[in-house]
């Protein structure tokens, strides 16, 4: 059995400081980098402890569009829509 998370359907996503809301379907999972003025500063998996996959969302219920980006290793769990 494995655990399939439909990335479509998640609603919330819980961080260190707590669960943000997301935009519908804005949650993505991508390589991860960082760059500076479009080069790449460093890639992840380039070093030690460094994921080599991300996520981004679209926090919901703000007053202007926050997105929230970071290592795919700092999500600790997530809400999903049923069905």
């Amino acid at each position: 059995m494995s655990l399939a998370l439909d990335v479509t359907k998640i609603v919330a996503v819980l961080l260190a400081d707590g669960w943000h809301p997301t935009l519908r379907d804005s949650f993505k999972i991508d390589g991860y980098e960082f760059v500076a003025d479009a080069e790449i500063v460093l890639r992840g998996g380039q070093c030690e402890r460094v994921s080599s996959l991300g996520f981004t969302f679209t926090e919901a219920g703000t007053d202007r569009a926050i997105e929230i980006s970071g290592p795919l290793t700092s999500v600790l769990a997530v809400k999903s829509r049923k069905g």
